[in-house]
C-alpha cells in the first residue's frame, strides 16, 4: 500500500515537471505538495515517538533543498516547521 502512495508521488513529480516548464513558480507547487504528502505519510504510520525525528529530518531536508535551490521561503517554511515539531 504505501509503495503504491511513494509510486503515486513520484509519478506526480515526474509529470508535474514535465508540463510545467515555463511556471516561475513551479518548485514551490511540487516541493510543497510532496513535503505535505511525506509528512501526511508520516503521520498515519508511525507513532508519536518517532514521528518528531522523522519530521525533524524531512524539515532539514527541506533546508537543505531551500539552500541549494536558492529559494528564501523554502528555508523560512522548513525553519519554522522544525521548531513547531520539535515541541511535540
Amino acid at each position: 500500500m504505501y509503495l503504491i502512495i511513494l509510486a503515486l508521488l513520484a509519478l506526480y513529480i515526474f509529470i508535474v515537471y514535465k508540463f510545467i516548464e515555463d511556471f516561475p513558480f513551479k518548485n514551490s507547487i511540487i516541493i510543497y505538495l510532496a513535503t505535505f504528502s511525506i509528512g501526511l505519510f508520516l503521520y498515519l504510520t508511525f507513532d508519536k515517538g518517532i514521528l518528531t525525528f522523522f519530521w525533524i529530518l524531512e524539515s532539514l531536508g527541506l533546508l537543505i533543498l531551500g539552500i541549494m535551490l536558492k529559494e528564501k521561503y523554502f528555508r523560512y517554511v522548513s525553519l519554522s516547521w522544525l521548531e513547531s515539531a520539535s515541541y511535540d
